[in-house]
């Protein structure tokens, strides 16, 4: 797993719509696409642009193209894929269906017990 989780975030270039996202430069702060992985990578992405973002997993980021090209569509502000302009971001996100992550952190924070998740009330912990 990459080091660099949630350290990735870039600029846009072009006008992407709802397809082929072309990146430009790593956001102050951030690492671009190509410092973090140096090669070609599958990758869970957001994309931001004002109040409208999208969510897209097994996406494919192209280290000699710098394009990221849209996977599987998980969740947006309006229900389906949005079409971003040139002012939208991209950020690389952690998601659970990564390698099982956050199923193995949490069994590592909660041996022998189980989480309860409840509206507007926080994750708690009790043993069996």
């Amino acid at each position: 797993m990459s080091t660099h989780r949630n350290r990735v975030k870039m600029t846009v270039s072009g006008t992407p719509g709802t397809g082929t996202i072309t990146l430009s430069a790593a956001s102050s702060g951030y690492q671009s696409f190509a410092a973090a992985y140096g090669a070609n990578a599958t990758v869970d992405i957001l994309i931001e642009e004002g109040t409208a973002w999208e969510v897209a997993r097994d996406c494919t980021y192209t280290n000699s193209g710098t394009t990221v090209t849209r996977g599987t569509f998980e969740a947006s502000s309006t229900g389906s894929a949005v079409s971003f302009t040139s002012a939208a971001v991209v950020s690389e996100i952690l998601t659970a269906t990564k390698g099982g992550y956050s199923e193995t952190a949490l069994k590592g924070f909660t041996p022998g017990g189980r989480l309860t998740l409840e509206s507007g009330v926080p994750v708690s912990t009790t043993d069996q």
